[in-house]
């Protein structure tokens, strides 16, 4: 076996191995972080994602298909194989773009596509309404963030969805537990009594060991919020984080993983396209020599 069927032999097993990681990375971000796109309104993320997937399971086919046909020298597998991993390259180029797009737009319009999900989607759309529950259960935070956040579109000077006006003290708070009383999921409750209303989903109460504190004193505390804003007494039954920050880490972090094995294992193909176009040509010019030996006459 010569060095250039030994190289290609270690690219596949490489390109085994990477299409193992892509699509585990994949499956990872798809099952673990993709209900986030729902509350930030960005597809970018679970295509990145599912891009993923489907290259890892395409270079995992093909790789081992380059193995059979280096092993056997078969050149129209060989030939099926290159455009494979062209294919797989370019693929993989995309997915890191996507994710570097995905990056570059994410601070610019996460603020208001989490607003416009929370108040439009929440009680009314169920993927919204358990996206949000899950990120704030998982993240342990509630609602976008503790105080108004600069940026992204916001009107909240209008009456909550019960017809009250919010006060002075509510104004800076209004990306936090407020921005519940806007939401369709809080108009259901405008005919119960105020001390009898959930302020907050109980995804905004702390749980710990096994339970909830006090789902009463999260949802409903009369000295404090989520209920007043006045004397602002605190309420340790309620997560005084906003989730805004922690689902951008979160993504951002994803996306970069994506991106660096994008880039990363683009690359490592282009060295593979390389050696496979030398050992179809090696091959190729060893069957076209026999082939012409085969037709010369014989001297004797």
């Amino acid at each position: 076996m010569d060095f250039l069927k030994i190289l290609l032999h270690v690219f596949n097993i490489i390109f085994t191995l990477a299409g193992l990681v892509m699509m585990s990375i994949g499956i990872w971000t798809a099952v673990d972080k993709i209900y986030i796109s729902s509350i930030v309104g960005d597809t970018l993320f679970s295509s990145a994602s599912y891009l993923a997937i489907v290259v890892g399971i395409i270079t995992v086919f093909f790789s081992i298909m380059g193995i059979y046909a280096t092993a056997k020298e078969h050149l129209n597998l060989l030939f099926v194989f290159f455009g494979c991993l062209c294919l797989a390259a370019i693929l993989m180029l995309v997915g890191g773009i996507i994710a570097v797009v995905f990056k570059s737009e994410i601070e610019g319009t996460m603020v208001g596509e989490m607003r416009k999900t929370l108040i439009e989607g929440y009680g009314q759309d169920a993927d919204v309404t358990d996206a949000w529950d899950r990120v704030q259960s998982d993240m342990r935070c509630c609602a976008i963030s503790e105080t108004l956040v600069e940026g992204g579109s916001s009107d909240y000077s209008g009456p909550y969805v019960d017809g009250t006006i919010p006060d002075a003290n509510e104004l800076q708070y209004q990306d936090s537990w407020p921005i519940y009383k806007r939401t369709d999921w809080f108009n259901r409750q405008k005919n119960l009594p105020k001390d009898s209303k959930k302020y907050v989903p109980k995804s905004c109460c702390v749980y710990d060991s096994g339970e909830y504190k006090s789902l009463t004193y999260c949802q409903n505390f009369a000295s404090g919020p989520p209920t007043t804003y006045q004397n602002m007494w605190t309420n340790n039954h309620l997560y005084y984080d906003g989730c805004y920050n922690k689902a951008k880490t979160k993504m951002l972090d994803h996306a970069d993983i994506l991106v660096a094995l994008g880039f990363v294992f683009a690359f490592i193909m282009i060295g593979g396209i390389v050696v496979t176009f030398f050992v179809i040509r090696r091959i190729y010019n060893e069957k076209e020599g026999d082939a012409k030996r085969r037709r010369e006459p014989d001297n004797l």
